[in-house]
């Protein structure tokens, strides 16, 4: 069985997808200011797909190393926070959950990389483990970060280069691929976000499928702050500022539950 679709498991986002998902073949940027958890919200994407769908996923995490990742996974799976462990105020309960989520993570076809020499290194390494282990979803945490050659390039044309290279090995692999991405300063002190404020270049709005704009309420996570009956979370904006096929300018909110390192 070969999916059409990787669903990201969050049902707003999923409606206002063309395809219900990413679908293969397409590229989805993320893009956020930083410490706006859009890492964290990838890694959702990736947990959920894994364990609802079992499709085999690779990350490439340039800032995270294996252990931290499978660490944030493992808070986004049990919904338990790992800062409990140091303070001694975990639960038996907690316990239990977390040994359930460690097993089910060890059972999953998850891969990790650190390091790539570039993006024809990058595109190698995902060329192999698709061949190898029928990976479906790749994440590239994140684009500013594949390393490129300074005598070849400048940033903006590097960046360039990186995304259409990313775009042809999802078509050529056939794989969903979400692409993170930063987003310039201007973008971080206005009061919404644009396309021109991705980061670096104009050729990554080209070469996306799907364009996920996400930033808090008010520009500020300290205001973005509420609370429900599940807890404390940040009430993250979120806007598809592109949408091939569909329809785009599409707003809705994620609730981020930072201390279960969930998105709903």
């Amino acid at each position: 069985y070969v999916p059409n679709v990787v669903k990201t498991h969050i049902d707003h986002l999923d409606d206002k997808l063309n395809e219900g998902g990413i679908g293969m073949g397409e590229v989805c940027v993320i893009a956020a200011p930083t410490s706006c958890g859009k890492s964290q919200l990838a890694l959702n994407i990736v947990s959920r797909s894994l364990e609802k769908q079992k499709l085999p996923a690779l990350i490439f995490s340039f800032e995270m190393p294996q252990k931290q990742v499978i660490k944030r996974m493992l808070h986004a799976i049990s919904g338990v926070n790992p800062r409990l462990f140091k303070s001694g105020k975990v639960t038996e309960v907690q316990r239990d959950r977390v040994r359930e989520s460690s097993k089910s993570i060890e059972g999953m076809n998850i891969f990790t990389s650190h390091s790539v020499r570039d993006v024809e290194d990058l595109v190698i390494q995902a060329r192999a483990l698709v061949r190898k282990n029928g990976v479906k979803l790749i994440v590239v945490d994140y684009l500013q970060l594949v390393p490129w050659d300074a005598k070849k390039f400048g940033k903006v044309s590097a960046v360039s280069d990186i995304s259409h290279k990313i775009k042809q090995m999802a078509i050529e692999l056939n794989v969903a691929v979400i692409l993170l991405s930063q987003i310039n300063r201007e973008g971080s002190k206005g009061t919404g976000l644009e396309l021109y404020h991705l980061r670096d270049s104009g050729d990554i709005e080209n070469d996306a499928d799907v364009i996920i704009m996400m930033y808090p309420e008010s520009m500020c996570m300290n205001k973005a702050s509420k609370r429900d009956s599940i807890g404390e979370y940040k009430n993250m904006i979120y806007k598809l500022a592109k949408n091939r096929e569909g329809e785009r300018d599409l707003i809705g909110s994620f609730k981020f539950y930072n201390q279960y390192g969930r998105f709903y």
